[in-house]
């Protein structure tokens, strides 16, 4: 998917967070998830995010309207 297909798929409201500060401001000191951890998060759809060559943002409008719940965050993403 191209850069201008990714950003109409998030909606013209998202705000992306790259993921080392992210993680950084998210997760407290010592229970923060490695890059790696976060970036499988992305990959596997449990966390909203898109990819840019090799940099990953998070989509923090979605995780501060998510649920806990996968089948409402999807209903609600929709």
């Amino acid at each position: 998917m191209d850069i201008e297909a990714e950003q109409k798929a998030l909606g013209p409201h998202s705000q992306l967070m790259a993921m080392t500060p992210y993680i950084q401001t998210r997760f407290a000191e010592g229970s923060r998830p490695d890059v790696r951890t976060v970036r499988g998060w992305i990959e596997n759809e449990q966390m909203q995010g898109i990819s840019y060559g090799k940099l990953y943002f998070i989509n923090i409008t979605s995780e501060c309207w998510a649920t806990g719940n996968p089948l409402m965050d999807k209903a609600l993403a929709a």
